[in-house]
């Protein structure tokens, strides 16, 4: 199977980058030398290989649980001065 760069592509987790382990499934290793995608875009290789390639898409980020979540946000929200909040939140004003 011909390695595109639409499919090279399809295989950027969320944060737009590829794993380690994604990276490995297409003879890749660290460090990445540059002209990487260049060189290995148009190669063939198993579909097998691809398929691996895809199914780790995503595989590498951490899952926050709920708990986590709620304490990323708060400390995110920690850094907005109370003035704006209070200016952004629907609930509770008087119309």
């Amino acid at each position: 199977m011909l390695l595109t760069e639409t499919l090279l592509n399809e295989g950027k987790s969320d944060n737009g980058a590829w794993s380690k382990a994604q990276l490995e499934c297409l003879g890749l290793s660290y460090p990445l030398v540059s002209g990487w995608k260049e060189r290995i875009i148009g190669s063939e290789f198993d579909e097998e290989k691809i398929g691996e390639f895809l199914s780790l898409k995503n595989a590498h980020l951490k899952v926050l649980s709920d708990k986590q979540f709620v304490a990323a946000a708060h400390k995110l929200f920690e850094k907005v001065p109370t003035d704006e909040l209070r200016a952004e939140c629907p609930f509770g004003r008087k119309t």
